[in-house]
């Protein structure tokens, strides 16, 4: 069930540069795919740094470890060594501020903005998708 839907938070890829890294076509490496969107996050490269550093010792992969980043009611929360707070990018992308409690979490103060998107009654859907149409190369 997705976080929006069920108000619990999901980790972000398991935690912020804890499995995964992301190395974007130019050297960047990022924790997350998303990461690129966070302002100030300063990612490191590999064309000057080791992997190993980087996920180790750059100040992105160091940014949200732990719990003591976190603000309430993420830190005092049972679930904060399993959801790590939820997304950092999907709290900025929602709150301007990628310290705030992920919105998807009913706990958070920011909640009601996710609940109303969801709540929110929905176009219908139409029945039948109008039919693709191929450009042809050339002339």
């Amino acid at each position: 069930m997705p976080d929006y839907v069920d108000g619990i938070a999901k980790p972000c890829m398991g935690g912020w540069g804890a499995l995964s890294l992301t190395v974007a076509p130019d050297g960047t490496v990022h924790p997350c795919p998303a990461a690129a969107s966070l302002p100030g996050l300063d990612a490191p490269s590999v064309k000057d740094h080791s992997l190993e550093w980087i996920w180790r010792e750059s100040r992105s992969f160091n940014l949200y470890p732990g719990e003591e980043w976190m603000q309430d009611p993420c830190r005092s929360c049972e679930l904060r060594t399993k959801d790590f707070g939820g997304c950092r990018c999907q709290a900025y992308a929602l709150t301007g501020d990628a310290t705030r409690t992920d919105p998807a979490c009913r706990l958070s103060p920011d909640h009601a903005f996710v609940r109303d998107l969801v709540d929110r009654p929905r176009l219908p859907v139409p029945v039948a998708a109008p039919a693709y149409a191929y450009r042809k190369e050339g002339p």
